[in-house]
């Protein structure tokens, strides 16, 4: 059964897809991506070119030996983003700011004074802007959502 869908939602699929198959088998050339997801050479340089754009992906060095063109492994930049991560607790919520390979980088715990939303929102808001300034990171403005 073929999904009908508008170009967007054609490019996000293909993102995640081959963001998919990169997480699951390492680095990978287009080539190998191609063969691997059945997406057209063009469509995976597309989204790849975007991805590596984007610097969610980075490409690594060709390996040496075969004449000709040498396939260029593609893989995830998992340093070039940051995840924060908040667990509420009752007067405290502990966080930690990660790689998108999950390894933490930051952690701390931030006190809750009162268990109002509005207070808590507020908790959470500088426990983020702690951790960043912790490690050194962008500012709030420059993050990603």
């Amino acid at each position: 059964m073929k999904l009908k869908g508008d170009q967007q939602t054609s490019r996000a699929i293909n993102r995640r897809l081959i963001l998919n198959l990169l997480r699951r088998e390492g680095a990978i050339s287009r080539a190998e991506i191609a063969a691997i997801t059945g997406l057209s050479p063009a469509a995976v340089t597309f989204v790849v070119t975007e991805l590596l754009e984007e610097k969610i992906l980075v490409e690594g060095e060709a390996s040496p030996g075969a004449p000709g063109r040498r396939p260029i492994p593609i893989n995830i930049n998992y340093a070039g983003r940051l995840v924060v991560g908040l667990q509420l607790k009752v007067g405290a919520i502990d966080c930690v700011l990660t790689d998108l390979a999950t390894t933490p980088l930051v952690t701390r715990q931030v006190a809750v004074p009162d268990p109002s939303p509005q207070c808590t929102v507020e908790a959470c808001a500088k426990a983020v802007n702690e951790l960043i300034s912790d490690r050194g990171a962008p500012t709030t403005a420059q993050l990603s959502g």
